[in-house]
């Protein structure tokens, strides 16, 4: 792949950046460890009482939208070489993307809680305290809201710049408004003289994990929408939630239509019979999310030991997370296309691809006669499907159908915008008669 100076100078800054960017935001007490910092929770990576997730996610949806919003007001087609306007379904789509990213995926997560509950900071402000005597009692001067269930603000005791553990201490509140605060802290073995408490409440929303099926085990809302909501939507739309919701798929999507992004896309992006079946890394993505998700129900009813649990949910989170899904998934971006993740990675991804295979899912992409061999489909494909050989075979058009049956296809349109003999469509969801896409190439 040829790559400009600039280009290289960029990759020099983006490989490092990334991998700094990420561990602060997934293992800030990792780093702050390795840096000789007593500070298991990395609040000395807070920027203005904000979490480095805040600010990352920040960082994340303000890409997306200055890509989004560039392409909607300039209106030009970024899957073809000749200057032709954006077309409809890419309009919709990239206002969909903007819309779930700026709304769904940043306004409701982080800025809604700090409108409802007017704490703009992460972390709550300290109150310390300097012991005069022995005591097991130590009255805050200032109140600590914090959440119980440890759902919102975790309450944090330092004694000595040492974190007490919760089983050490009971604390004395009042709820208001459906808030608790913390007023006092009742210590099981009193403090000596001269020690100094620092109490504070730590925001535990300071990571944003991927979209897992695990979910859908231990909560209602989750069930629903993956085993009702999303087959729904495969059944005729088959997998443009990843192109036009998903917040992994959002960042992919944009960057994939930038000058540079296109670039690693068609050079990039792996294709060919061993890439296709090397996709089947997912589905030991997928019967892993499904035993993390079991764990939670097995944990429950005292079935599993709590230890194992735990030992899988980090698993889950250190290598799907961190691993897959946030450094190789970015990092590849430049060398094998956007969408590793969403090819080899994603447990949902694949539960909607057999889902839509299982059940004859109506989604299409369908080529006609105009099919000319021209390759510039497959070449757009970030999924690394050779959708030229649905069209074209023995320079004749062959218009057979694809779908999930075979393919990982996401909806994106780009094979449909970047044909200049618009050879290919979408299957209209509302047509009376379905073609069903069967996947079958046609033999030689």
């Amino acid at each position: 792949m040829q790559r400009s100076t600039y280009e290289k100078v960029f990759l020099w800054f983006f490989l490092p950046a990334v991998v700094l960017i990420y561990t602060i935001k997934a293992y800030p007490g990792f780093l702050t460890g390795l840096m000789g910092i007593d500070d298991p929770f990395g609040t000395f990576f807070f920027v203005g009482g904000k979490s480095p997730n805040f600010w990352y996610q920040t960082l994340y949806t303000g890409i997306i939208a200055v890509i989004c919003l560039n392409l909607l007001l300039l209106g030009r087609n970024p899957y073809s070489k000749k200057s032709t306007p954006l077309s409809k379904y890419q309009k919709l789509k990239f206002t969909s993307i903007l819309i779930a990213q700026t709304v769904g995926f940043y306004f409701f997560p982080f800025v809604m809680p700090m409108l409802k509950t007017g704490v703009w900071q992460d972390r709550a402000p300290q109150v310390i305290v300097q012991v005069e005597e022995r005591t097991s009692r130590v009255d805050l001067e200032k109140e600590i809201n914090y959440s119980p269930t440890a759902e919102k603000f975790k309450f944090l005791l330092y004694a000595d710049n040492q974190l007490v553990p919760e089983s050490h201490y009971e604390l004395e509140n009042y709820r208001k408004d459906g808030s608790f605060f913390a007023t006092a802290i009742n210590l099981y073995s009193p403090l000596p003289a001269g020690t100094e408490v620092k109490a504070t409440a730590f925001h535990l929303a300071h990571k944003m994990a991927h979209v897992y099926l695990s979910p859908a085990f231990f909560s209602n809302f989750a069930f629903l929408y993956m085993f009702l909501i999303i087959p729904l939507g495969v059944w005729f739309f088959g997998k443009r939630y990843c192109s036009w919701i998903c917040a992994c798929g959002n960042l992919a999507e944009t960057v994939g239509v930038t000058p540079w992004g296109n670039k690693w896309v068609k050079e990039g992006t792996p294709r060919g019979d061993a890439s296709m079946k090397a996709e089947w890394i997912q589905m030991i993505m997928l019967i892993f999310s499904v035993v993390v998700g079991l764990s939670a129900i097995l944990n429950a009813y005292h079935v599993i030991h709590p230890a194992t649990y735990d030992r899988l949910w980090y698993l889950q989170d250190f290598l799907t997370d961190f691993i897959f899904g946030s450094l190789i998934g970015i990092l590849f971006y430049p060398f094998y296309g956007t969408r590793m993740w969403c090819r080899y990675g994603c447990p949902m991804a694949r539960w909607m691809k057999i889902f839509g295979r299982w059940s004859k899912s109506k989604f299409a992409v369908v080529p006609n006669d105009n099919c000319q061999g021209i390759g510039a489909c497959t070449q757009a494909c970030p999924m690394g499907i050779d959708v030229a050989s649905y069209a074209h075979k023995e320079k004749k058009p062959i218009e057979t159908p694809f779908g999930l049956a075979g393919t990982a296809c996401i909806g994106c349109g780009g094979c449909i915008d970047s044909c200049p003999v618009d050879a290919l469509s979408f299957q209209n969801v509302t047509a009376k008669e379905f073609i069903i896409a069967d996947a079958k190439k046609v033999s030689s």
